[in-house]
């Protein structure tokens, strides 16, 4: 809070430049109708004209994260399996739909939105600002960084506005710029009652960092001082009354101290060198680390598995997946809340529309393709199936392999031509339909060129006659 200390001398003589925008703004919750207030800091060291202070020192969890990689980690694994799905937008208007994909697109939001969530998961409070009035969609965006900016509210809780806080060069006083509440759009992780700001996902679990931390620092200065044997060697011998002196035993811990893998030693019967060995020591370490790593798995909620570690049942690593999806899909529900009411809505407004565009997010994984794939051909291999589903179902099967459902309707002439074409014919095939008779005809001609089968109907007669005559 150094440049804030500094700030409040010279605040009234700093030059302020605001941003002069039209008064009108998006409509927010109505709070003249609730009588709670908030409560607000009375320590004298921050300048209340500038905002609300934030909660802790937004520097201390960023360089814990740049510093430690394990936690690095966790915090890109939350985002990209947060954005990596993608999103997409849906409404009912149609041109409200290609206002904001077109302005997604310009904006290239996506990146900007990746940006967006990694402060806040950092520092709890991620401001985005949106330039240009409330008259026209955002003149671009940017993610301003959160240290400078500062949160200005009524006594019920409505935000009037934010306010950026930058040093200038030496000599030059500083520089305030006021934002209206339109302009930003700010995104808040872990954010608790009624306080201005969250905390993020770093800030709850430093403790349990210090902690791991401070046991790597202690194993590491071990693992150094005690990675080799100590050698210990004897000078002398009490018992033949032969004791070295100090200069022969300094002269041997010189040779101590130039050591290599290729020295070779040679004493004498009254010089003992011997090795000093140590337990496996590391193994003290084992239990409180991990320890500390479970309580930061546990603290940022991101299992184990899938940061590379743990041999745990199937189902077990099932069940913890199955809660970080949970985990993840109310973070993208509170992004989505932030972009439709407070981008989409100026977008759609500066426009004149008045109509809602929903922001979706991503599409279905490869292993629920298949199980849709497998439903629906199951499904479609009733026949007593309804018609208008079959042709639904055919539609969300094309969908899942990537065709355009549109591209499979059949107008009516191809229905009718569909509907009364004949079946194809078994390979091998070539005969035509035959009747009963001509089939009978058919197969007895067949044998009317074989001698074989030439006797054997005479034989047959000859017997038919004689039984007669025998009657």
């Amino acid at each position: 809070m150094g440049l804030i200390n500094s700030a409040k001398n010279l605040f009234s003589e700093s030059k302020v430049v605001e941003i002069k925008q039209p008064s009108f703004s998006i409509a927010f919750p109505n709070t003249q109708a609730l009588k709670g207030e908030i409560e607000k800091s009375d320590e004298n060291r921050f300048d209340k004209s500038l905002g609300e202070e934030h909660p802790f020192d937004y520097k201390v969890p960023l360089h814990t994260v740049k510093e430690f990689g394990m936690l690095h980690g966790a915090v890109d694994k939350i985002v990209n399996f947060v954005w990596g799905p993608g999103f997409f937008t849906a409404s009912e208007n149609a041109r409200a739909k290609e206002i904001i994909d077109q302005w997604m697109q310009d904006t290239n939001f996506a990146d900007h939105g990746r940006k967006w969530l990694k402060q806040s998961l950092v520092k709890g409070f991620s401001p985005m600002e949106m330039g240009g009035n409330i008259k026209q969609s955002p003149q671009g965006i940017k993610t301003l960084k959160a240290d400078n900016v500062f949160v200005k509210r009524d006594s019920k809780g409505k935000v009037e506005g934010y306010n950026q806080l930058l040093q200038g060069n030496v000599g030059k006083p500083i520089k305030v710029i006021n934002f209206k509440p339109y302009q930003i759009a700010a995104l808040n992780i872990n954010q608790f009652d009624d306080e201005p700001y969250g905390v993020g996902v770093v800030y709850p679990n430093l403790k349990a960092i210090d902690s791991l931390l401070g046991l790597q620092l202690n194993l590491n200065c071990l693992m150094k001082r005690k990675a080799n044997s100590p050698i210990v060697v004897k000078l002398g011998n009490a018992e033949k009354d032969i004791i070295p002196t100090a200069e022969s035993v300094e002269a041997f811990a010189g040779k101590l101290t130039y050591m290599n893998s290729k020295t070779e030693w040679v004493v004498d019967a009254n010089t003992d060198v011997s090795t000093l060995d140590f337990p496996n020591f590391s193994e003290k370490f084992d239990g409180p680390m991990k320890h500390y790593e479970d309580l930061l798995f546990f603290g940022l909620q991101v299992p184990e598995v899938l940061m590379g570690r743990g041999n745990i049942p199937e189902g077990l690593a099932k069940e913890q997946r199955e809660a970080f999806d949970r985990y993840i899909q109310s973070i993208q529900s509170e992004i989505e809340k932030v972009i439709e009411t407070k981008i989409f809505t100026r977008i759609l407004q500066a426009n004149g529309l008045d109509t809602h565009v929903e922001f979706e997010w991503g599409q279905p994984s490869q292993e629920e393709v298949n199980l849709q794939i497998t439903q629906i051909t199951t499904l479609l291999q009733n026949p007593s199936l309804n018609i208008k589903l079959r042709e639904e179902l055919e539609k969300k099967l094309a969908d899942s392999f990537g065709i355009n459902p549109e591209s499979i309707i059949l107008d009516d002439s191809e229905r009718v031509e569909d509907e009364t074409k004949e079946n194809p014919r078994v390979p091998g095939d070539n005969q035509q339909s035959l009747t009963e008779g001509d089939l009978i005809d058919h197969d007895l001609s067949e044998y009317e060129s074989d001698d074989s089968m030439r006797q054997m109907q005479e034989a047959s007669k000859e017997h038919t006659d004689c039984s007669s005559s025998n009657i």
